[in-house]
Order: C-alpha cells, then sequence, then structure tokens
C-alpha cells in the first residue's frame, strides 16, 4: 500500500511539471504575438501618414510647407529632403516623415520615409504629380 501511494505522488509531480512547461510556452507565444501586433499596428500607421502626407503632397504641387501647415507639423531642412516633426505636444507621432522633393519639367517627384522613434524606417512611398505649366 506505501509502494503504491508513492507512485501516485510521483505520477502527480511529474503531471505538474508538465503543465508548468506548457504554460511557460503558452506564456512566451503570447508574448511575442503581442509584441508582433504591436509592430504591425505601428507599419499600418506609418503607411496611412505616408500616404497622407503624399496625397496632400500631390494636392499642394510640391509646397512642403503647406502640407505642414494641413498635417500640423514642423518643419526641417535635413540632408536629403525635409523632414517633418510633432509641433510641440499639439500631435503626438511616434514617427518622422522625410520628404525628398525634386521637380523636372513638369513632372514633380517625392519619397517619402516614416522612420520611428529608434531610427528604424517603418515604409517608404514614391509619389508623383503633374505641375501647372508657366
Amino acid at each position: 500500500m506505501k509502494n503504491k501511494t508513492s507512485l501516485t505522488l510521483l505520477e502527480l509531480l511529474i503531471m505538474i511539471m508538465v503543465f508548468a512547461l506548457a504554460a511557460a510556452l503558452c506564456l512566451r507565444v503570447f508574448v511575442f504575438s503581442g509584441q508582433l501586433s504591436a509592430s504591425d499596428r505601428n507599419k499600418a500607421a506609418a503607411q496611412a501618414a505616408a500616404q497622407n502626407a503624399a496625397e496632400l503632397l500631390k494636392a499642394e504641387k510640391g509646397d512642403i510647407s503647406s502640407v505642414c501647415d494641413r498635417l500640423g507639423l514642423t518643419m526641417r531642412d535635413e540632408t536629403g529632403g525635409s523632414v517633418l516633426v510633432p509641433d510641440g505636444d499639439a500631435l503626438r507621432l511616434f514617427y518622422r516623415i522625410k520628404m525628398d522633393v525634386q521637380k523636372d519639367g513638369l513632372l514633380g517627384k517625392a519619397v517619402i520615409t516614416v522612420t520611428g522613434e529608434g531610427g528604424d524606417m517603418l515604409c517608404t512611398l514614391n509619389s508623383a504629380w503633374q505641375e501647372d505649366e508657366p
């Protein structure tokens, strides 16, 4: 009788260890899933911001200062283009929008790059529009 009780206790301990291992693996998967979801949300928001900036840039015929006014952002010139950053605390952005505008005759072109807080590139969008004839 004593021998059977110790065997039952050993089986119970093994099952508790198996369930603890399964719970630890599930927890790790849930944490990874949350991180992946947050990354996808950031990329989707960056793509939407780049699309908004591209459409406004087309509407304003490449005038970056008008785009900044309409988006409520401040423009800083840096190498490779103009960077749009939040104006104070009015708009809380986690990214920077960089525009490199070039005009070639009747065609205006821009490359819009959105980078995150850490400097990692989230998305790039090419945009073009037709200039008015002089």
